[in-house]
């Protein structure tokens, strides 16, 4: 029986990966609640921070927990209890770095707290400006008005959760995936999110890692878990348990570590409860 069903957010319980259009469908809404209406636990996954996985629980009325950061953070219970953010002095050497590097007109970077704040490389610049108007929408955490090089050098600064860095159009996130490991693999995990984005977390720090975290605090097993998402950064989840579902949308790379391809989480979330309905019919 699956007990608990984990979904990333950004082109998979959303409609779309876009900070500025983020919604649930109506098809995904009625299957999410079906699915807890029948006992199924939901968490959802994301490289954004927890508060925005609140933020669409309370708007779908549907309480749940929550993995943040790409698993730097979880949610339970609308507690936060566990929180790995990344070690100050190498992360002050990455950013440091990067200013030395001078590439702000194909790249911009900013750190996320756990305080919802967010630093860029540059206030005011295209980067801070795309974020800014997504806060205040109401999508996004405040953005500071502060450079990110002062804000790193300031000890009494809360340390940063993961730093993202954004490539602009034109640029390859291959490349720039290589120029990030080769600089900087030591002391961080360092993986694409989506098409434009490079994140660097604490070692260790996955969504897969914050489930398997979850199935101990929830008392589950392998065959009790079912997840779903789209990019790489959602491997991990599908490595963790035995029903593992992936966007069609998703890069040939991604869709091979997945049981099953679907074209709406809905279809996911159907399918876990027809399986539930199979294995009860079989036990009685």
């Amino acid at each position: 029986m699956i007990r608990l069903f984990v979904s990333d957010l950004d082109g998979t319980l959303l409609t779309n990966d876009k900070l500025t259009n983020y919604r649930v469908s109506d098809e995904n809404r009625q299957a999410l609640s079906t699915l807890i209406n029948s006992g199924v636990r939901f968490v959802a996954a994301s490289g954004r921070h927890h508060n925005n996985s609140i933020q669409i629980a309370e708007d779908l009325g549907f309480p749940f927990d929550a993995i943040g950061s790409n698993g730097a953070t979880i949610m339970r219970n609308g507690k936060c209890i566990r929180h790995q953010h990344v070690d100050r002095e190498q992360i002050t050497y990455v950013i440091d770095t990067l200013y030395e590097m001078n590439s702000w007109d194909r790249i911009g970077c900013f750190v996320a707290n756990n305080n919802y704040e967010h630093i860029f490389n540059e206030p005011h610049n295209w980067l801070f400006n795309k974020f800014e108007d997504s806060y205040k929408k109401g999508q996004f955490g405040p953005c500071l008005d502060i450079p990110l090089n002062e804000y790193i050098h300031n000890p009494h600064s809360p340390i940063p959760t993961k730093l993202v860095i954004e490539i602009k159009e034109g640029e390859d996130i291959n490349e720039w995936l290589t120029i990030c490991r080769d600089k900087f693999a030591d002391g961080f995990d360092i993986f694409a999110s989506g098409s434009i984005y490079i994140e660097f977390v604490a070692p260790s720090v996955s969504k897969g890692e914050a489930i398997r975290y979850l199935m101990k605090e929830y008392n589950l097993n392998e065959d009790e878990v079912a997840v779903i998402g789209d990019a790489a950064n959602d491997i991990s989840m599908f490595l963790t348990c035995n029903h593992s579902y992936c966007m069609h949308t998703a890069t040939p790379s991604v869709k091979k570590y997945a049981d099953k391809i679907v074209k709406t989480a809905a279809e996911a979330m159907f399918d876990v409860l027809a399986k539930n309905e199979r294995e009860r019919t079989q036990q009685f």
